[in-house]
């Protein structure tokens, strides 16, 4: 029961643009997770959370533009999430869903603008941030590629792709240790 009663409560605070108190709550034990698979595990249970729309229809477009995208079909994915999108403004993972194919056919510009979108509307996205930091690592901005990454890092400290991008690039942003 409560499950159903947590899912209608992350439905509504999208629909209305608002904080989701659960979310605030899973956000708060993955900055604190003591171990790996800790930290996992609450990363998986907001996967899970922010991927709900609140919509049966947006959700069954997603599902169906995963289809297309698995069929090798990117514009009806693009298309399907066009919809996904429209139905569901506010719905951060529709707009993460979109970038992740924009990405896919390497078009970094709009894959860039979603993104940017999805920071917009939940700011502790750090998939997001790591796509984002991706992007302008590869445009060439790589203080601003490792800044996206120390703010995924914020937030999920023992995610092993913030830190080793982080590590990567720290010699070219703050210099070489003599």
């Amino acid at each position: 029961m409560s499950v159903a009663c947590t899912s209608g409560a992350t439905a509504q605070a999208q629909l209305r643009n608002k904080p989701d108190p659960t979310l605030d709550s899973l956000f708060d034990r993955l900055a604190k997770a003591q171990t790996p698979a800790q930290a996992q595990q609450v990363a998986e249970a907001i996967r899970r959370r922010l991927i709900r729309s609140g919509s049966d229809t947006a959700d069954l477009l997603v599902a169906r533009a995963n289809g297309a995208i698995a069929a090798d079909d990117p514009a009806l994915a693009i298309e399907l999430l066009d919809r996904a999108i429209m139905l569901r403004p506010h719905w951060a993972e529709g707009w993460n869903n979109r970038a992740m194919v924009f990405f896919a056919l390497d078009d970094m510009t709009r894959a860039m603008a979603d993104l940017v979108e999805v920071l917009r509307l939940e700011s502790r996205h750090y998939q997001a941030m790591m796509g984002l930091g991706v992007i302008m690592q590869q445009r060439g901005q790589v203080k601003a590629a490792y800044h996206l990454y120390q703010r995924a890092h914020a937030i999920y400290p023992l995610y092993d792709k913030s830190n080793e991008a982080i590590e990567r690039l720290r010699p070219q942003v703050e210099g070489l240790d003599l």
